[in-house]
Order: structure tokens, then C-alpha cells, then sequence
């Protein structure tokens, strides 16, 4: 009897979770927002080898191998990634969360007790890989049994003898202390050791400072829960020995994986923006976008080697003044996606992020609201040597560098002109700014105010 009413519960649930859809929001979960910075892909190797674990702010993914299984799996309570595990590495992450089933002498990838359509070898090769490219990087491998309960002794021997020992990824795990430095793990996996009996990477979770809430009542409760680790990482400063490690990550019957995501994300980005932080541990989330990614990645400035190879507005968040009217600034008209001359309004769309190129000493001007969006030179002209400035898709061509030359002063901020890096045509206003806008364009140089331009520091 009792064994019927559980089966016919488990069957209303699934049917309530057909019928009832589960609440979403706008988040940023498609492969479409996740393109990095060219930078991001070797994020490390600009900072000091002396640099401890428990200092850093890394970026993490939660369940990092459901990219490859189909949105429906689970009801959507399954699939917490839209890329694999090549590309999240390129993009920044750093963290990854490995939930591994031992299945005859081998470990296949699972998220509870679905299989992703992979094997950890897969994961390892895919790891062992970027890391080859790019030794100065380090990846940092939560590592647990999931959906099996072979005792530790069998899981440390799948372990040891079918992954630890082989020649192809022998070489790249890390054995040592519990809070190395950047200089001792470079070109190395740390495994976080979710299990008994072994001496490979750190113990997990004994060694760490965690927040999981991963199935609160509300997406208020998981908030409060990730603001109060936030509090306790910023405090440290990182400077206290302990590794702080934060989840961005849950669900319940009402939210799914991707509704969590939607409001836990951004939040996280305001709040890193609005609060001087800097230090942050690691961040671990669903579907992160790249401004998340980017903002943890940045809580790193300083523990660098050569601070002065970032600009000065490096990850600054600006308005663009024209100084032919400095009530008007560069404004993203989103109706034509063309770059205006605009009233200030204080608008969202007239706030752009600053990223410093050091190889070409210039900047990518992105939107505020969407990061992978940025203030570029349109490819083709549209008369001879003068081409429309557009807001698209952000890449690594020089149609989206901007260097500042100086100009002058305004008051007590600088004033600059902006030189394209791939023609080496000036930002200029074409319209008389005595209208409501002004398009902008890129033109040869003449030195005339309608190509200077007051850079403000908003934060």
C-alpha cells in the first residue's frame, strides 16, 4: 500500500511539472552570451607566483558536464551548462564540479542519476588539453561519487589505476599542501577530494568555507545566503588563509535550474560592482554569463605581476561626454543599434565598461547591460574613408579598439580622442548636437571638438 502512494505521488509531480511550468526569467544561459575576453583564456599568467589559493577569486561551474544532454532531461532540474568544458576553460572558469558514477572500473559523468553522455576521461582530455595550451593556468576539479556507493577503497583504486597512474594525465595532477601557491600548481589539476583515501589535490570539504544552500524556499533566502558568503570573503581581503567557496546554484519544485540562475547571477555582478570588493574565492554558478565571469576575474588586480600593463580605466564603468555639448554623451540607440549622441538621461544603455588591450595599449567599449556587446567601427563604409559606429557582438578584431589619445582637460577629467585601431579614423560626431542626437561616426583626424571627448568615472 504504502509502496502505491508514493509511486502514484511521484506521478502527480511529474504531471504538475508538465502542466504547471516552472519560473523563469531572462538569464543569460545560451552559448550566444558566452564569448570571453581574448584575455580570459590566460587570466592566471598575469598574476604573481606567490600567490596563494585562499587569496584568488576564481570562477566556477556547477555540475560543468551537462552541456551536452537536451534542456527536457529532468524537467529542466538536470542541465546546468550551455558549453563544454573546452570553452568554459577559454572563457575564464576555473572551477570545475566533477559528479562521477564508477561504472565497470571507469568513472562516466552523472548529475544525480542521469549519465551526460561522457566519461571522465573525456573531461580530463579536455582539461589536459587547454592546459598544455596554456601553461601559466591552473584548474581546480571538485571531485565526488555520484549515483554509485562503491566503498572508497574500490573508488580510489578505479581512481588511481584507470586516471592518477595513466600515462596520458599522470603528470598533470597536483600532490602537496592545502593552500598552494599559483608558482607550485601552474599547468596542473588541484582536485578538491570529495571522498576518503587519498593524498591526490586537497580535501574537500574540511579545507574550505562553503556555502550550498541548494534547495532554499525562495530565490530571497538563496540570495541572503550568497550575500552573507560575499560579506565573509570581502572582509578577508583574502588575506586570512581561508579558502571561501561560494554556490550561485539551486533549485526547488518551483524554480528550476535556470530560473535560480536568472536572479542569483546578476545580483552577484551588481553586487561586486556596488561594493569595492576585492576578493570574492571561488564562484560557482549555472549558466554564467560572461559578465560574471568577468567581474570575478577582476577582483584579481591586485595580485598582479605588472599592474601598469592595465590601463587606467581598466574594468571601469563610464559615461563618454561629447564636448561639443556636455549635457550629451555616447548613447546605444537600441532601435537600429547605431552609436548616438544623446541627452543625458542616466540611462543604462548610456553606461559602457572599459577593458584595456595591453597588446595594442587600446580599449574595448562594451555596453553595460549586455557584456558581450561592445561600441565598434561598422565593417564596411558607408562613404569614403567615414564608416558608422555600431553596437554588435563583441570579438577580437580591431574593429572594436579604441585608443585614447589625450586631448586636454574638462574640469578636473580628461578629455581624449578616440582612434580606431582598425582604420585609424577618429570617433567624431556627424550631426549638429544643437538636434536632439547625433550619430557617430569614425572620420579622419581634423582636431575639431566634435572629436573630443570627456571619459567619466561613474565606478
Amino acid at each position: 500500500m504504502r509502496k502505491k502512494v508514493w509511486q502514484m505521488l511521484f506521478v502527480g509531480i511529474i504531471f504538475l511539472g508538465c502542466i504547471v511550468p516552472a519560473i523563469t526569467v531572462n538569464a543569460e544561459m545560451s552559448d550566444f552570451y558566452w564569448e570571453g575576453r581574448a584575455k580570459n583564456r590566460y587570466w592566471m599568467n598575469e598574476l604573481k607566483d606567490n600567490t596563494r589559493l585562499s587569496e584568488l577569486s576564481i570562477p566556477g561551474t556547477h555540475d560543468s558536464a551537462t552541456h551536452a544532454i537536451k534542456d527536457t532531461v529532468g524537467l529542466g532540474y538536470v542541465k546546468t551548462q550551455s558549453i563544454d568544458i573546452t570553452r568554459q576553460l577559454n572563457n575564464g572558469i576555473r572551477f570545475l564540479d566533477a559528479r562521477v558514477c564508477e561504472t565497470n572500473g571507469s568513472f562516466a559523468m552523472h548529475h544525480g542519476s542521469f549519465y551526460l553522455n561522457q566519461m571522465f576521461g573525456d573531461v580530463l582530455n579536455q582539461v589536459t588539453s587547454f592546459l598544455t595550451k596554456n601553461p601559466s593556468e591552473v584548474v581546480y576539479m571538485r571531485l565526488k561519487q555520484e549515483n554509485s556507493s562503491v566503498n572508497d577503497q574500490i573508488f580510489n583504486q578505479v581512481l588511481n589505476e584507470k586516471y592518477l597512474k595513466n600515462s596520458c594525465w599522470k603528470d598533470f595532477f597536483y600532490y602537496g599542501n592545502s593552500n598552494p601557491t599559483l608558482g607550485e600548481t601552474r599547468g596542473k589539476i588541484v582536485i578538491l577530494r570529495n571522498f576518503l583515501g587519498n593524498s591526490v589535490g586537497i580535501s574537500y570539504p574540511s579545507q574550505f568555507d562553503i556555502q550550498d544552500y541548494w534547495e532554499p524556499v525562495n530565490p530571497e533566502d538563496k540570495r541572503w545566503a550568497i550575500e552573507q558568503q560575499l560579506v565573509k570573503s570581502t572582509k578577508s581581503g583574502g588575506t586570512d588563509n581561508i579558502k571561501y567557496i561560494n554556490y550561485l546554484s539551486a533549485s526547488n519544485f518551483f524554480y528550476q535550474i535556470k530560473g535560480f540562475a536568472g536572479k542569483m547571477n546578476p545580483f552577484v555582478v551588481d553586487y561586486i560592482r556596488n561594493n569595492q570588493m576585492k576578493h570574492a574565492g571561488i564562484v560557482i554558478a549555472d549558466y554564467p554569463s560572461s559578465e560574471l565571469v568577468n567581474s570575478v576575474i577582476d577582483l584579481n588586480q591586485r595580485l598582479l605581476k605588472n599592474p601598469e600593463n592595465y590601463g587606467v580605466y581598466d574594468s571601469s564603468i563610464v559615461t563618454i561626454q561629447t564636448l561639443l555639448d556636455t549635457n550629451k554623451i555616447v548613447d546605444w540607440n537600441q532601435a537600429n543599434d547605431l552609436g548616438i549622441i544623446y541627452p543625458n538621461k542616466n540611462g543604462s544603455n548610456q553606461k559602457w565598461q572599459m577593458w584595456y588591450d595591453s597588446n595594442t595599449k587600446a580599449y574595448r567599449i562594451h555596453t553595460y547591460d549586455y557584456g558581450h556587446l561592445a561600441l565598434r567601427q561598422a565593417t564596411t563604409p558607408y562613404n569614403t574613408s567615414r564608416y558608422n559606429v555600431v553596437i554588435e557582438r563583441a570579438d577580437d578584431s580591431n574593429r572594436g579598439l579604441w585608443q585614447l589619445i589625450p586631448a586636454g582637460e574638462h574640469g578636473k577629467n580628461k578629455v581624449y580622442y578616440l582612434k580606431n585601431c582598425a582604420s585609424n579614423l577618429y570617433l567624431d560626431v556627424k550631426n549638429s548636437v544643437h538636434n536632439q542626437s547625433g550619430e557617430l561616426i569614425t572620420y579622419p583626424y581634423t582636431g575639431k571638438t566634435n572629436q573630443k571627448f570627456v571619459i567619466n568615472v561613474i565606478r
